[in-house]
């Protein structure tokens, strides 16, 4: 029997149909043209059923009604399918959920849908005032303090009758301050306000530290305000979670007799990302017996 020769889509001949056959299966021209020859004819037999709806109505409710009546499961048999979907989500949760996550990672930072999201929360706020400052109140209520902070509190702060969480106005942005009391902030900087991450992708250093620095030009924008700042230097035990003794008795000298100004407690404000931003005008106690002179 003569082979017939045959050409593929992509031009090549061949000559024989199986020998084509065999390259079209693995011919990327070859695999567009099929999708989109299946796409043609999926479409036609929509319309095909379409049509056949409109001229046979009777004919398609019987069949309609009939491959409905086919997928009535009894309950042994709803139960075995059920059984046996939750075998299958679990084996695969985990990977699923990691899809997932990623997914939408990749749509929430598409800049098409960062824009309609800001858009859309931008009218909400504006259509809903009320709703969106009580949404602020709880969330501040529920902001959970550091245990550094917590410390301070209840050993140093609370006889003295400090506020926690109060907001500054700096500019056209509110700051949240750790402890104020009249023209006294006092921050505790976390690691986080270093540069340094123990959770990946948790804090953003740069924007952290943008914020420090608006809190600071205000302050020194106001003239009359003491800003204290307690850096990594001032804690210790597991967790630094309790304050220097040293610390403690130069942070209570200088809140009996506040100086207005920018102060720094600890050597972390001199090095990394505060390194670039160092000032004349700052006050840095790199160790509790400076501030003294500090203070004269």
């Amino acid at each position: 029997m003569k082979k017939i020769p045959s050409k593929c889509y992509c031009g090549i001949m061949f000559d024989g149909k199986k020998k084509m056959m065999r390259h079209r299966s693995k011919c990327p021209i070859a695999r567009k043209i099929a999708v989109a020859n299946v796409g043609k004819q999926a479409l036609k037999n929509l319309e095909k059923a379409k049509q056949f709806r409109i001229d046979h109505p009777d004919i398609f409710k019987e069949r309609y009604e009939k491959s409905l009546s086919n997928y009535q499961f009894t309950k042994e048999e709803k139960e075995r399918r059920s059984k046996l979907m939750r075998s299958t989500n679990d084996k695969f949760r985990e990977k699923f959920n990691k899809i997932r996550s990623q997914n939408a990672i990749r749509t929430a930072n598409r800049p098409d849908i960062i824009e309609f999201r800001s858009e859309v929360l931008a009218k909400w706020r504006k259509e809903n005032p009320e709703k969106y400052q009580q949404i602020l109140r709880d969330g501040r209520k529920s902001l959970r303090n550091s245990r550094a902070e917590e410390w301070i509190f209840k050993n140093v702060l609370s006889s003295l009758q400090y506020k926690r969480g109060s907001q500054i106005r700096c500019g056209s942005k509110l700051k949240q301050v750790d402890f104020v009391k009249g023209n006294i902030w006092i921050e505790v900087d976390g690691c986080w306000h270093f540069g340094i991450e123990f959770s990946k992708g948790r804090f953003d250093a740069n924007k952290v530290h943008a914020r420090d620095m608006m809190l600071c030009k205000e302050a020194e924008l106001r003239g009359d305000v003491s800003l204290v700042r307690l850096g990594l230097d001032c804690w210790r035990g597991n967790g630094k979670r309790k304050l220097g003794e040293e610390w403690q008795t130069a942070l209570e000298k200088l809140l009996k007799n506040p100086k207005p100004g920018i102060w720094l407690f600890g050597k972390s404000y001199q090095q990394g990302v505060w390194e670039k931003d160092k000032c004349l005008t700052w006050k840095y106690v790199t160790h509790p017996t400076t501030l003294p002179y500090l203070m004269e």
